[in-house]
């Protein structure tokens, strides 16, 4: 089918590449005006509940949240992630294997064909 046949635009691959490498040093700017708007909108619930909570004290708490958070991803989630990556890719490459191995032995075979052919000719 014409319509689902795959193109190569290298300047889309370029573009895609350069955004998705960039997000990682523009993330923690959202969320600093993310925390900033969320504070300035829960303020003045927090000041009845909490009035020692300042907006350092705010950022300070998230940033030990967040990081908590990463942690948790670091020591759990990351290894699991690499165990199912590691057992797909020796699916797949075994698989790739076994294939490359039958089409060597079928190129060994039709060598001693063509050779064969060869010397009955001489």
């Amino acid at each position: 089918m014409r319509l689902l046949k795959q193109r190569n635009l290298p300047w889309l691959g370029a573009l895609m590449d350069s955004i998705f490498t960039t997000l990682p040093i523009l993330s923690p700017l959202s969320y600093v005006t993310m925390i900033a708007i969320f504070y300035a909108t829960v303020r003045e619930y927090l000041v009845g509940w909490i009035p020692w909570m300042t907006f350092s004290w705010f950022v300070g708490i998230l940033i030990l949240l967040g990081l908590t958070l990463m942690a948790g991803v670091y020591l759990l989630v990351l290894p699991s992630i690499w165990n199912f990556r590691k057992k797909q890719m020796a699916l797949l490459e075994t698989e790739s294997l076994r294939e490359i191995k039958i089409l060597q032995e079928e190129v060994h075979e039709l060598r001693k064909e063509i050779k064969g052919l060869r010397e009955e000719k001489a």
